[in-house]
């Protein structure tokens, strides 16, 4: 998946609140060499729901669940609590980020950030990174 994917999926739910959902198929695609396209996307978000691992607005209930169904595997198992606010550089992890009246998720994978929304938008550069969601 490309950055800035999210604004243009077709399913309304995830365009308007899927930023941890799909930085959570990021990681999966980064693990398992593939990578999903909106079908995949859509199929994995069905199955999710069913499995009560997220709700039907894509608020993540269970995010080892979700991106263990992205690999199609029973690889983790939890999630690092509590959330920590600093993370070694080479960690893959999700930065869940903050500014007044928002808050938004990328992912991080060592240096490299990959946002759902395009990194380009104006609105992008007042985030603060707040804390980090570590699967384990």
């Amino acid at each position: 998946m490309n950055q800035g994917i999210q604004d243009t999926l077709n399913n309304p739910v995830i365009r308007n609140s899927g930023c941890y959902f799909l930085c959570l198929l990021r990681w999966a695609e980064l693990e398992s060499n593939r990578e999903f396209n909106e079908a995949n996307i859509n199929w994995i978000f069905n199955q999710c729901r069913k499995d009560g691992a997220i709700n039907s607005e894509c608020l993540v209930l269970v995010p080892h669940a979700i991106l263990n169904t992205a690999l199609q595997e029973d690889k983790y198992s939890s999630i690092q609590w509590p959330f920590p606010t600093v993370v070694a550089e080479d960690t893959r992890a999700i930065e869940f980020l903050r500014k007044p009246n928002y808050t938004h998720f990328r992912l991080r994978d060592g240096n490299v950030t990959w946002d759902p929304l395009n990194p380009e938008r104006l609105s992008a550069a007042s985030y603060n990174v707040e804390s980090y969601r570590i699967i384990v």
